[in-house]
């Protein structure tokens, strides 16, 4: 490999930047997103009154629990955040040693984030990972968008902010397992193994799972003492709804939620064709955005499509699902398109969470997908996307 690379990473980062002595000339897309607080510093509930026979000793740490988070800290960028993307940036540096120069220049890089302090704080220490903290504050950042027509497309499309995001019906299949079986059984285990004398609410439970997940993602070398009041079936249902939100929220739910990505789609595309790409494009750009993008965009591609769908009655059929937000959609989540040029011609390589996968349409047996296809593929989705007519109320 000879020549560039180009990366985006959603926190959405593009880079690329010049090869030195490989087989292939590549161009790298990679996206990544952050770690939030979001509502775990909201916990309301007062320790429950437990026993020591409902849990193990270790867990008697729940009578004295009380919320570490601070209002002020919702929404920002964690430590622990901080120095995954310092890793994550290190680990493609490592990947793709010859792609990432150490030395910045802004000739050949450029980071571009949204109008947050998380995406801001990501893509700095993302500069770290790749040029150490000395050289990363030379680097240069154009003035965010707070609505950004490619980081954050969905913020411009109002039929689908109106129809989707801010309609409770949108959530239907959610709220409808919420209501069932499965879930009664949980609130109903959940309080017994707390030693509760009453069941505790559906809210509750939320509650309780969203500080599990967040103390163990922000406190990695402790153990979360609400996390024992689940076991491992109570985390596979609550798991599933909220699998099924994010499925008819932000992605293969409604079709305007996954079209809506094609801007995002079109500017990949401008800058990893070769005959697409512009005179005096930096060799490495770095996007961060967020996980609302990044969805759209992996639902836009094809990638993780369940035949059927997620529905509310299929909880049972679909343990192996392939739309599984613990996984497609985690902390410092990350998508690269890489561009070769090989002797016999130009390929691309597509990756999500550091790992190769195989867009729909691409042969499956092949992790290289030959450029006239992807082009072919690209040219279906963004020849026929008009968003502001999608995304217009003028046309409901």
């Amino acid at each position: 490999m000879a020549g560039k690379m180009l990366i985006l990473c959603l926190i959405l980062q593009y880079v690329w930047s010049s090869l030195g002595d490989l087989q292939c000339q590549e161009r790298f897309v990679h996206y990544g997103h952050h770690l939030g607080t979001k509502s775990a510093y909201r916990f309301p509930l007062q320790p429950p009154k437990i026993t020591e026979p409902g849990l193990c000793r270790d867990d008697v740490a729940l009578k004295t629990w009380r919320p570490r988070l601070k209002e002020t800290d919702e929404k920002k960028l964690s430590a622990i955040g901080e120095d995954e993307m310092i890793q994550l940036a290190q680990n493609y540096r490592y990947y793709f040693p010859d792609l990432f120069p150490g030395n910045y220049s802004a000739a050949s890089y450029l980071f571009r984030y949204t109008a947050t302090q998380r995406t801001s704080a990501s893509a700095r220490a993302f500069a770290v990972g790749l040029f150490g903290r000395g050289t990363s504050h030379h680097v240069r950042y154009p003035p965010a968008v707070k609505k950004d027509a490619v980081l954050r497309f969905y913020k411009l499309c109002k039929r689908w902010r109106k129809q989707i995001h801010d309609n409770p019906d949108a959530v239907e299949e959610r709220r409808k397992f919420e209501a069932g079986s499965e879930m009664l059984y949980t609130l109903t285990t959940i309080s017994k193994r707390l030693n509760l004398n009453f069941t505790l609410s559906l809210e509750d439970v939320k509650l309780m799972y969203v500080t599990c997940a967040f103390e163990t993602a922000l406190y990695p070398r402790e153990k979360s003492p609400w996390c024992a009041a689940f076991s491992e079936e109570n985390l596979r249902v609550m798991e599933f709804a909220e699998d099924l939100e994010y499925y008819w929220i932000d992605g293969y739910g409604h079709n305007i939620t996954y079209e809506q990505a094609c801007p995002a789609i079109r500017d990949m595309a401008l800058r990893i064709i070769p005959s697409l790409i512009q005179p005096g494009t930096p060799p490495t750009t770095v996007y961060f955005t967020h996980s609302g993008a990044l969805l759209k965009m992996l639902s836009r591609l094809g990638l993780y499509k369940d035949r059927g769908g997620l529905t509310h009655d299929r909880y049972h059929s679909l343990h192996s699902r392939l739309w599984k937000v613990s996984n497609i959609d985690i902390f410092g989540s990350n998508l690269a398109f890489v561009l070769s040029r090989c002797f016999d011609g130009y390929y691309v390589l597509t990756l999500h969470q550091e790992k190769i996968v195989r867009l729909p349409g691409c042969d499956q047996d092949e992790d290289l997908c030959p450029l006239n296809l992807f082009l072919k593929l690209m040219w279906d989705i963004v020849s026929g996307c008009n968003f502001e007519k999608l995304c217009s109320l003028r046309d409901v």
